[in-house]
C-alpha cells in the first residue's frame, strides 16, 4: 500500500475508534509529517455496504466501513473492533490490520510484510 495511503487508513480507524481529530501525523519510518486531506487523497468514508460483492473481509462483530475513492472505482474495506482494525485495499490488492494506541497508530500492512507506525503530530 503506498505511504499516503496507510496514512489515511490509520488516521480513519483512529478517528472511528478514538475520536482522533489531527490533520498531520508523523511517519515514525520516514520520519515527516503527512498532511491528512481528504480533498487531497479523493477518497470519502461511508459505512459499509460500498459493493455488492466486494471480496475484502468484513466482520460482523466489527464496525464496517469503505473508503471509497471520486472515481468509485476503487475502495477501501475498513472493520473496526474498539482498538483494532483490520481491511482490505481493493486497488493493491492487499490486506492490513492494526491497533490503535493513545497518541500512535500502528498498521501491519500483509503486502510489505511489515509494521508502520503513525503518531500524532
Amino acid at each position: 500500500m503506498q505511504k499516503d495511503i496507510q496514512a489515511y487508513v490509520a488516521y480513519t480507524a483512529a478517528r472511528i475508534s478514538a475520536n482522533w481529530k489531527e490533520t498531520q501525523l508523523l511517519d515514525k519510518d520516514r520520519g515527516e509529517l503527512v498532511r491528512i486531506d481528504d480533498e487531497t487523497l479523493g477518497y470519502r468514508l461511508q459505512k459499509y455496504p460500498f459493493k455488492e460483492g466486494c471480496n475484502g473481509n468484513k466482520s460482523r462483530d466489527g464496525v464496517n466501513h469503505c473508503l471509497v475513492d471520486s472515481t468509485c472505482n476503487q475502495h477501501i474495506c475498513l472493520s473496526v473492533y474498539g482498538n483494532l482494525f483490520d481491511g482490505y485495499n481493493q486497488a493493491s490488492a492487499c490486506h492490513f490490520s492494526g491497533m490503535v494506541y493513545d497518541d500512535a497508530v500502528e498498521i501491519y500492512d500483509y503486502s510489505e510484510s511489515d509494521f508502520f507506525r503513525f503518531e500524532k503530530a
